[in-house]
């Protein structure tokens, strides 16, 4: 099998993944969890800009899909504007590629293990930090100060306090989840390639 045929059939597994942690109802916080963006961070890590780029863009696609067919949390309306569906998610596809590469070239950390570690932890954070001050940031930038009206609740809040406890909550969970899930999984990943290559 080819390295293209690879690459094909690699990307189709990890968009079958992300098609089902966007539409499998996950719920945690105010908001939904961007859990897709495991798999970007992954992608992104193992693969390098085409392909990890190609995968956030992916991401953004269907973010933007589910904000109009199946919106769950109360500001994933806002998600309907591709400027914070799918623009955030391309952004963290290159800022991971490039923190990663970054650091995985770094001279300053001597052993290669510690310092693919460490790319992977720092790059994975900073798709964190990066899709939330993109989203947060272009959907407060249209959306500031509106008022939303939860029915089912009968309550009444600002967009702003909405906005807050996402930064609050959602981010904070995901900076402590995500990073860590992640590395292990690389690391697997990695390993597991080595010795296929050395069987073959």
């Amino acid at each position: 099998m080819g390295m293209r045929t690879k690459n094909i059939a690699f990307l189709g597994i990890m968009f079958a993944l992300i098609v089902l942690l966007t539409f499998v109802p996950l719920p945690a916080g105010v908001a939904s969890l961007a859990y897709p963006l495991v798999v970007v961070f992954l992608v992104c890590q193992l693969k390098g800009f085409k392909l990890g780029v190609t995968t956030a863009v992916f991401y953004g696609l269907m973010s933007l899909l589910a904000a109009w067919v199946m919106p769950r949390g109360p500001v994933d309306f806002a998600f309907r504007n591709p400027l914070v569906s799918v623009l955030p998610r391309v952004a963290v596809g290159f800022v991971v590629c490039w923190i990663n590469e970054l650091v995985r070239r770094s001279p300053v950390i001597k052993d290669v293990n510690s310092r693919n570690n460490v790319a992977s932890l720092l790059s994975s954070v900073c798709g964190v930090v990066t899709n939330t001050v993109l989203c947060l940031g272009i959907l407060l930038l249209f959306n500031n100060n509106k008022t939303l009206t939860f029915e089912s609740q009968e309550v009444t809040v600002t967009f702003n306090l909405i906005a807050t406890a996402v930064i609050s909550f959602n981010t904070l969970i995901e900076l402590l989840v995500f990073p860590v899930l992640v590395t292990p999984l690389v690391i697997a990943v990695r390993r597991a390639e080595i010795m296929r290559a050395m069987a073959d």
